[in-house]
């Protein structure tokens, strides 16, 4: 299942850099959970097709990633602003600065809102 997440991710990142049929199979197989078999039922072709299609889909998914890292660096970036939330959170302000305690939390918040998490 881990390998089906990862996979939901880079399609998330970096899908459009496949062709339509890719991004159709590889959604089916990892958002839809359909075996390679099912998908080849639907889509009227052979088991072979698709599983060469999503691999090929898979590959250079996995190419970009390695370029690129978006979806490294924004698990890193979401581990670090929970890691911030949680530890603003332990913290009482001092006497005077609610308001800097208040608006950093703020500011953390609105990132994680923009981030959709």
């Amino acid at each position: 299942m881990e390998h089906r997440m990862e996979l939901i991710w880079l399609l998330d990142f970096y899908g459009p850099m496949l062709s339509l049929r890719q991004r159709e199979l590889l959604a089916m197989y990892c958002e839809e959970d359909m075996s390679l078999s099912e998908i080849a039922d639907q889509q009227g072709v052979t088991r072979q097709a698709v599983y060469d299609a999503v691999n090929k889909a898979e590959r250079k998914l996995n190419q970009a990633e390695a370029e690129l890292g978006l979806v490294r660096r924004y698990t890193a970036l979401r581990t670090v602003l929970a890691q911030c939330l949680e530890h603003l959170r332990r913290v009482k302000p001092l006497p005077g600065s609610e308001g800097q305690y208040s608006a950093a939390l703020e500011k953390l918040l609105e990132i994680e809102s923009i981030e959709g998490a």
